[in-house]
This record gives C-alpha cells, sequence and structure tokens, in this order.
C-alpha cells in the first residue's frame, strides 16, 4: 500500500491556523495567505506557504502497521512598502512571522495533523524590487513529524 506524503495535509492545516490567529485578531489589517505562490502576485503584506515537499518516511509493523513522517516545508512573509513610507517593511514582516508563530503555539500538532510542528529556522532579506519600493521577505522553516496507521 503506497499512501502520499502528510505534506500536503500539513499545508493545508498551517493554512487554516494561520487564517484563524489572523481571523482573531482585530489589528491585522488585509494579509494575503496562499498555498503556493499568490496567482496575482503577492499582496503588500503576503504570507504564503510554499508547496514544495521535503519529506521522509518508514513504515513498519508492530502489532500494527505504521507509518512515521517527518520533514519540512516553508513559509514566506513578504512585505512591500513605497520608499517613502516610514514603515519598516523588515518589521512588518517580523509581524506577520509573528502570525506563524502563533499559530503554531497555538496548534502544534495542526489540529491532530501531525504530532508536532515547529519552526525551526528564519532568515530574511531585504530588496529593492522596483523604484520607490522598499521589500522585506523572512522565510520560515517549519519542521513536523507525526505517523498514521495503515489500513
Amino acid at each position: 500500500m503506497r499512501l502520499p506524503s502528510l505534506a500536503d495535509s500539513v499545508q493545508d492545516a498551517l493554512a487554516t491556523a494561520i487564517q484563524t490567529i489572523m481571523d482573531a485578531d482585530a489589528d491585522a489589517g488585509e494579509v494575503g495567505v496562499s498555498l503556493g505562490y499568490p496567482v496575482r502576485g503577492p499582496a503588500r503584506r503576503q504570507i504564503w506557504i510554499c508547496t514544495d515537499i521535503d519529506a521522509e518516511y518508514s513504515r513498519y509493523a508492530s502489532g500494527g502497521a505504521t507509518r512515521n513522517e517527518s520533514g519540512t516545508l516553508l513559509v514566506r512573509c513578504l512585505v512591500t512598502v513605497a520608499s517613502a513610507e516610514a514603515i519598516d517593511p523588515r518589521d512588518g514582516a517580523l509581524v506577520l512571522v509573528g502570525y506563524v508563530e502563533e499559530a503554531l503555539a497555538t496548534y502544534p500538532t495542526l489540529s491532530g495533523t501531525v504530532d508536532f510542528a515547529r519552526a525551526s529556522r528564519l532568515k530574511g532579506q531585504e530588496a529593492l524590487p522596483e523604484e520607490r519600493q522598499r521589500q522585506y521577505g523572512a522565510e520560515l522553516t517549519i519542521s513536523y513529524s507525526g505517523g498514521a496507521a495503515l489500513g
């Protein structure tokens, strides 16, 4: 029996958890949340969960066949501002990172999808994509592990 990776379920559950956290915050404002690169390009404030899959899994039998999977996925947080705006895009991107981290702290099993999910790495980069614009992008690596009984 061949089972697909849990990664797509983890991506879906993480998107739902992030949206739930942001919906509960009246100060969140307008933030795009998407699976994969946004179809119409990123919003001024955008979180997207990359649909790349990097997972390892093993199957074993000990009183019943089970599968355990460990993997990582990437979440990108991007803020774009006009050069004249006083807002620091780095600070804005780190606020979005905070929503992702809060979603993982509130839903560490992503509503039962995995045994655990956590942010394991953060990197950021400033960019000047067009004249009169500044951007800051932060990329979180999310590690997860979980198992499932094989029917």
